[in-house]
């Protein structure tokens, strides 16, 4: 009784397949390129800017920090790195040969430290130990801070980036914070000049 159902839904579904598909495939045109795509120039990528040519620096003139008490610090950190370099503050003579944007910020990182706590039972005898054990790990959160600097570096005509580099330094307590300042500027500046 069953096979012949089962025939006939087969017979039925096979001459389902012999219709015509009601879905072809056709599609439109590719539109042809703007005019202005024959005349454009690639600016990708950049033009390489050679970073020797560079002997003095000046502050953007939106180079302030929002942290009051790390615009100090910065300062002379920044004056003291690129010192090393032979970079000079321009004067009021000369033209600087870069700008310099700075950015200060505190972050806060949570870090998750497993301890792994347990025992042992049984005994140790010549090379060979005979027990069992288990260990257990447990979780808990340590919260850090962190001060971020990031450093800008502009055209002296402010048209285009030439670097942006960005250093991190870890805050134990607020007593060493210029410290940490100092810290930041010399990571972000460990890569000049870039390749």
């Amino acid at each position: 009784m069953h096979k012949p159902l089962l025939v006939t839904c087969a017979l039925l579904s096979l001459l389902g397949c012999q219709s015509n598909n009601p879905y072809v495939a056709s599609s439109l045109p590719m539109p042809p390129a703007p005019a202005s795509a024959a005349t454009a120039i690639a600016t990708y990528p950049s033009p390489t800017f050679d970073f020797s040519s560079i002997r003095s620096w000046a502050w953007s003139k939106n180079a302030c920090c929002s942290d009051f008490r790390a615009q100090p610090a910065l300062e002379s950190a920044l004056n003291d790195v690129l010192d090393q370099y032979g970079l000079r503050p321009a004067t009021s003579i000369s033209p600087p040969d870069a700008l310099i944007q700075a950015n200060v910020r505190q972050e806060q990182r949570v870090q998750q430290v497993y301890d792994y706590v347990g025992s042992n039972i049984g005994r140790y005898d010549h090379h060979r130990y005979y027990g069992m054990g288990y260990d257990m790990p447990i979780a808990r959160e340590v919260i850090n801070s962190y001060l971020v600097v990031n450093l800008t570096w502009r055209s002296p005509n402010c048209a285009h980036v030439l670097w942006q580099t960005e250093g991190v330094a870890s805050i134990t307590n607020t007593e060493d914070f210029s410290d940490a300042v100092r810290t930041a500027v010399s990571n972000a500046m460990s890569t000049f000049p870039p390749p």
